[in-house]
């Protein structure tokens, strides 16, 4: 896979980044959050850890969701500061995220996102 995003620089977010980068699943991750300096600082502790994870997996951080255009697999996590996507904000997200990347996969990985996954 070319790219993959993360929407949402929450602690499932950050892991989430992290681990598909040291697993090196795509060779571009981006970290989408409204917290756009957090997202960039996290991505950019992630880059900075790739040559001790052995992994050459380019991250960046944004505040843009526009980033995820071009992303195979696009994955709903967690909010910096506030928790996992959900109810109508989660169901917002997901519209505009289909909007912006309607042929990618769009995955919810939170434990409390089964709302988002069943509309």
């Amino acid at each position: 896979m070319s790219i993959l995003a993360v929407v949402g620089a929450g602690p499932l977010g950050a892991a989430i980044t992290h681990q598909a980068s040291a697993a090196a699943i795509a060779r571009r991750v981006v970290l989408v959050d409204d917290a756009a300096d957090v997202a960039r600082g996290l991505a950019l502790d992630i880059r900075q850890a790739g040559p001790i994870a052995g992994t050459s997996t380019a991250v960046e951080g944004t505040g843009d969701p526009g980033a995820v255009v071009g992303a195979g697999v696009v994955v709903v996590a967690d909010r910096h500061g506030k928790g996992e996507w959900r109810g109508d904000d989660g169901l917002a997200l997901v519209a505009r995220l289909r909007a912006l990347n309607p042929g990618a996969l769009i995955l919810c990985a939170g434990a409390s996102q089964t709302d988002l996954v069943e509309t």
